[in-house]
């Protein structure tokens, strides 16, 4: 069950389903490109942060660029 923190629309989403699994990954790296090329349009650096690595690298990386 997941639910949405503006509307607090709550629905059920079947994560069993390899259809919704792959739309949803789908979904997210199309996402993800549209973000990454909104902020190279605007001139914004940015780096992928993931909450199943280390955080640090990336960041350094981030500041070395700059």
């Amino acid at each position: 069950k997941v639910s949405d923190a503006e509307t607090g629309e709550e629905k059920w989403i079947d994560t069993s389903s390899l259809y919704m699994r792959n739309t949803y990954e789908k979904w997210w790296a199309n996402h993800i490109e549209v973000i990454k090329n909104i902020f190279k349009r605007c001139g914004v650096d940015s780096t992928e942060l993931r909450t199943d690595l280390d955080y640090v690298n990336p960041l350094i990386k981030l500041f070395e660029k700059r």
